[in-house]
């Protein structure tokens, strides 16, 4: 008895390879759309964790600070890029009398300085940078001492509540967006804002 050998037909080869591609398609779109959700999901996370971490090193910073008075650093406007918490004078015990005195304070430990560097969008706590490369804060120059609250940017006001030519009661403002710079992470701008009164 003869056995007959049957082999693929050119349709039905052309049938299979043709559902392995739409197969294939299917299933690598998936997978980039996969990696394409997983990369923003963590970059906006990353993001809202760089923005606490700021937050949490600007409330340490400022309420270990106890300053008399608050200015606009070079008599800057309303909405600045840079303010200073000042402290002139501490109570100190004299050591030679034991009798509590006013004393000046020493240069460097008499501001905090809190400012945005539009050169290289960092928040800065005098000469240190708080948040991390890859993070920028976004500041955009104010014309005319106006800024429109809509816009994604950034800057440091106060409100005065006691003091005429210093400022010595007041309620800081502090308003930050905040964006990725890596270019894999497509996030958003995270805008918020720290207040702290005084």
């Amino acid at each position: 008895m003869i056995k007959q050998k049957h082999g693929v037909t050119l349709m039905e080869l052309l049938a299979y390879i043709t559902l392995i591609g739409i197969i294939g398609t299917l299933l690598t779109g998936t997978f980039i759309l996969g990696i394409r959700t997983y990369d923003r999901v963590n970059g906006e996370g990353a993001l809202d964790q760089e923005a606490n971490s700021i937050s949490t090193i600007l409330y340490s910073a400022v309420q270990s600070f106890q300053p008399q008075y608050i200015r606009y650093c070079d008599n800057g406007n309303e909405y600045s890029n840079c303010v200073e918490l000042v402290i002139d004078t501490v109570w100190k015990i004299d050591e030679a009398t034991g009798i509590l005195v006013q004393q000046e304070v020493d240069e460097k430990d008499k501001y905090l300085r809190i400012w945005i560097n539009p050169e290289d969008n960092g928040l800065y706590i005098n000469s240190a940078r708080i948040n991390n490369e890859g993070y920028q804060v976004i500041y955009h120059k104010i014309v005319n001492g106006q800024v429109d609250e809509n816009e994604k940017d950034s800057y440091i006001s106060y409100e005065c509540n006691i003091g005429a030519d210093t400022c010595q009661k007041f309620t800081l403002r502090i308003r930050l967006a905040l964006k990725a710079e890596k270019p894999r992470y497509r996030s958003r701008i995270l805008i918020y804002e720290s207040r702290f009164a005084y």
